[in-house]
C-alpha cells in the first residue's frame, strides 16, 4: 500500500523544510498553495538608516528586499520565522518577538515608547491583528506601507482533490488563518469536507484552528509556539519516532 499523504497549505517556496521531514517520517508531502503572493510596484516612503522597521511576515520582509538595498536598519519581527528571513535577506540588527502580534506590540512599546522616529511597518493588504492601532493605544506611532497582498485561489488542485476522494491525507499543515479561511471555503466549495473525518489538522496557532473550525476534521493539533519550529514538533508527533529535529 502506497505511503499516506501530508498535506503543506503554504507557498512552495517556504515548504522545502517540511517537505524532507515528512519524507523522513514516512509520509508523502503534497504541496496546496491557497494563496499566491503580489508584490507592491509602489516605491517605498522616505527612510534612513535610523528608520526602524517592522515586519510581521517573511513576506513583508521580501517586499522591502525587492525595493531597497538598504539592511543598516534596525529591525523588529514577530518571530523566529520572519527574523530568519530578515538575516537571510542581510539585516544583522534584529530584534524578535515571542510569536504573536501582542507580542510584537509590547516589545515595541517598550523600546520605542521614547523613540522621535516612527517606525515603518511593511505589512500585507490583509491583517488579521491591526498593530497600528494596538500601538497608538499605547503611544506608539507607525507609518505603514503595504508591500504585498495574498491572492486566494479558486480552485483546488486536482492532486488535492483525488487525495481527498481517495482518503489518503493523514494530516495538513496550515500557517495562517487566511490560508485555513481558503482552505475551508473551497473544500466546501468542492463539497469534500466530509472527506477530511479521518484526516488531522495541524495549526500554527489558536486563530488558524478557528478558520479550518468549520471543517470536521478527525483531530486539530496547535502548535506550543507559534513559529515553524513549533509546527515541526507538532509534524513529528505523527511519527513512532522523531527522525528528524530542528535544532533551535
Amino acid at each position: 500500500m502506497s505511503a499516506k499523504s501530508i498535506v503543506i497549505v503554504r507557498p512552495e517556496e517556504d515548504s522545502a523544510e517540511f517537505i524532507d521531514a515528512i519524507r523522513d517520517i514516512g509520509f508523502e508531502p503534497h504541496i496546496e498553495s491557497v494563496l499566491t503572493i503580489s508584490y507592491s510596484g509602489e516605491s517605498l516612503p522616505e527612510t534612513s538608516n535610523d528608520t526602524p522597521l517592522v515586519f510581521t511576515s517573511a513576506n513583508g520582509v521580501r517586499a522591502f528586499a525587492r525595493l531597497s538595498d538598504e539592511r543598516a536598519h534596525h529591525v523588529y519581527t514577530v518571530g523566529r520565522n520572519t527574523a530568519d528571513e530578515a538575516r537571510q535577506a542581510g539585516f544583522t540588527n534584529i530584534d524578535s518577538a515571542a510569536g504573536t502580534v501582542d507580542d510584537l506590540a509590547v516589545l515595541l512599546t517598550k523600546t520605542l515608547i521614547t523613540s522621535l522616529i516612527p517606525p515603518l511597518y511593511i505589512r500585507g493588504e490583509h491583517i488579521s491583528s491591526d498593530l497600528t492601532e494596538i500601538l497608538s493605544k499605547n503611544g506608539v506611532s507607525l507609518r505603514e506601507f503595504v508591500g504585498y497582498s495574498a491572492i486566494p485561489a479558486q480552485n483546488l488542485s486536482i492532486n488535492l482533490l483525488n487525495l481527498l476522494d481517495l482518503r489518503k491525507i493523514e494530516a495538513i499543515l496550515f500557517f495562517s488563518a487566511r490560508g485555513g479561511q481558503v482552505f475551508s471555503d473551497l473544500v466546501q466549495q468542492y463539497d469534500r469536507a466530509v472527506r477530511l473525518k479521518t484526516t488531522k489538522a495541524l495549526c500554527i496557532s489558536e486563530g488558524v484552528v478557528h478558520s479550518v473550525s468549520v471543517l470536521p476534521f478527525q483531530q486539530a493539533l496547535v502548535a506550543e509556539k507559534p513559529d515553524r519550529y513549533g509546527m515541526m514538533r507538532l509534524l513529528e508527533q505523527l511519527a513512532p519516532t522523531i527522525l528528524h529535529k530542528v535544532k533551535d
